[in-house]
């Protein structure tokens, strides 16, 4: 037994010398593999693999037919007219947008006024009029006018000595023109086309878009609305407020830098309805809309819906607020929803695909189902880039979510966005139809562009 004892131990400590040897021996392996290990690719690199993977990929089923396309009113593209992958030129993307959209843009002027190319299959070219109206993110044929004009304005100014829009903003600024100086002025426009028309006279100069803003204000009445918001907010008077109404909040204070000081309160006590109602500071995020106390119901309700897009619009917004007013507290507002984001606590954020889903609801899951958007992401991404200017401690989170836009959203094969995408972030057709839109083009453009501007302006800072 003591013999049989023995050998056994024997067996047991030769087993664990051999364990030892072999880990020992694995572990040099690995350290020499560790030495000669490739480093991991750039950003660069990544963007060229991207791009050589997706050149390979057969273009994906289904694909619409052109008696479909037909069905569906889409119409047969000029002739001549390259396919939006043969629009490509440069690596520049907000070139190539621009390039995409001088193609697809124009139809008929006189069409045009009241409607336009909306979107383009990317595989045969065909194009259909319409316009892009969604409950996140609405964008009317003569607001998108002059968005792209704006668009054709920013990239002029620049780059000086690239003419290569230049007939398509003169094209372009004749068409805006002949809109607001021939035709009635209708409730079709919207406030946000005033702070382009602004954005407008700030690259060029030209008068003329103030007296277009002026003129939009007067006939819709956008001035007076957002006093009498004001005042219901001053009275505490039952009303329905929305973070969009940031808006009014900066229209008022614009008035009241050109002859009518007086707006200045007015301007403040809106903010200051909109932070109260419509904030939830938990969430750190804006309810999409929120009434106040009613007789009997001391704490208010409000909708546990929350939208990014309009996140994007009031935190842009509420930043254009405090370069006007330097009150801090606007930007500790600012701040905190930031923080959120790039923290990756939001729960708007997407955090196993990338990117941020178009609206959250409390305490459901279905917003998660739903089809994700160029738009949004674009328009949170500017304003996460322009938070920059005043605090660079989100530039690693703003820089990779440049990238997957990017390299998730754009699509640099067929040189555009499209209308919806999957829970993947893969292009979701529509009625077998992938659908290159012109709006999210044109929004691509700015983005873009105001990356560059703003970029070129921390360079001239950090100078």
């Amino acid at each position: 037994m003591r013999v049989t004892f023995v050998r056994g131990v024997e067996v047991l400590l030769f087993a664990s010398l051999l364990v030892l040897v072999t880990a020992l021996i694995s572990m040099a392996v690995h350290h020499t593999r560790l030495e000669n290990a490739v480093r991991p690719p750039t950003l660069a690199e990544w963007d060229k693999k991207d791009l050589e993977a997706a050149q390979q990929v057969n273009v994906e089923k289904p694909k619409a037919r052109p008696e479909q396309l037909k069905e569906l009113g889409y119409e047969k593209p000029n002739e001549g007219t390259p396919l939006p992958k043969d629009t490509l030129a440069y690596n520049d993307k907000a070139y190539n947008l621009l390039n995409f959209l001088h193609y697809y843009y124009f139809v008929d002027e006189d069409k045009m006024l009241d409607d336009s190319v909306e979107y383009v299959d990317r595989d045969t070219g065909y194009f259909k009029m319409g316009q892009k109206i969604y409950a996140q993110y609405s964008l009317g044929n003569v607001a998108k006018h002059v968005k792209y004009l704006t668009a054709l304005a920013k990239y002029r100014y620049l780059y000086p000595t690239n003419v290569s829009f230049d007939e398509d903003f003169k094209k372009m600024d004749g068409l805006v023109a002949k809109i607001f100086e021939t035709h009635p002025l209708n409730a079709l426009y919207q406030i946000e086309t005033f702070f382009d028309l602004l954005e407008l006279n700030r690259l060029t100069g030209d008068q003329r878009y103030l007296d277009y803003a002026n003129a939009l204000n007067t006939s819709g009445k956008w001035e007076n609305e957002a006093i009498g918001y004001a005042q219901l907010v001053q009275r505490m008077a039952p009303r329905t407020l929305k973070p969009q109404f940031m808006y009014s909040v900066m229209l008022l204070d614009y008035y009241a830098e050109h002859g009518k000081p007086f707006l200045t309160q007015v301007a403040r006590t809106l903010y200051n309805g909109i932070i109260a109602d419509t904030y939830a500071g938990g969430y750190k995020m804006f309810y999409t809309q929120a009434t106040s106390p009613q007789a009997g119901d001391v704490k208010g309700t409000a909708l546990l819906v929350f939208n990014t897009a309009e996140q994007a619009i009031a935190l842009n917004k509420m930043m254009d607020y405090y370069d006007a007013t330097k009150d801090s507290s606007i930007l500790e507002v600012v701040k905190g929803i930031v923080t959120e984001i790039l923290s990756g606590q939001s729960v708007l954020q997407d955090r196993d695909q990338g990117g941020f889903y178009s609206k959250y609801i409390e305490k459901s899951s279905q917003y998660k189902e739903e089809a994700k958007r160029a738009d949004v992401n674009l328009l949170l991404y500017s304003a996460l880039l322009r938070y920059l200017k005043y605090d660079a401690q989100g530039e690693e989170f703003t820089k990779k979510f440049s990238y997957f836009i990017g390299d998730r959203i754009y699509d640099e094969n067929y040189n555009g966005f499209y209308s919806l995408y999957d829970a993947n972030w893969s292009a979701q057709p529509v009625e077998n139809i992938y659908e290159l839109s012109l709006s999210d083009a044109i929004l691509g453009v700015q983005v873009f562009l105001d990356q560059e501007e703003i970029i070129r302006g921390l360079a001239a800072q950090g100078s």
